[in-house]
């Protein structure tokens, strides 16, 4: 499924994946736009499933986030883990997406 496709099918999906991947970290939306350089009313617009985000933005956002952009696109239904950042800037373990 190409990726605009996929994206489109799933935007709720997409939006409540990167809530919880903030909210897990504690990260206000503010605290999110400034590790990733996305502004603030774009991960709103995101989260909120009103906006269908381009490739670098999702790179950007997976980036702060320290996984790969495939993890972001995960369907709920995939057997995915979402992998949590170490103190050290490296990654670790996990916790599964139900």
């Amino acid at each position: 499924m190409l990726y605009a496709d996929r994206l489109e099918q799933d935007t709720e999906g997409l939006a409540e994946r990167v809530f919880g991947l903030r909210a897990q970290r504690g990260w206000s939306q503010v605290e999110l736009s400034r590790r990733s350089g996305v502004t603030q009313a774009t991960i709103s617009s995101l989260e909120g499933a009103r906006r269908v985000p381009t490739l670098p933005t999702l790179r950007k956002i997976s980036k702060a986030f320290g996984i790969p952009v495939r993890e972001l696109l995960a369907d709920n239904s995939d057997t995915t883990t979402l992998t949590k950042p170490q103190e050290d800037g490296g990654v670790t373990g996990g916790r599964q997406v139900s």
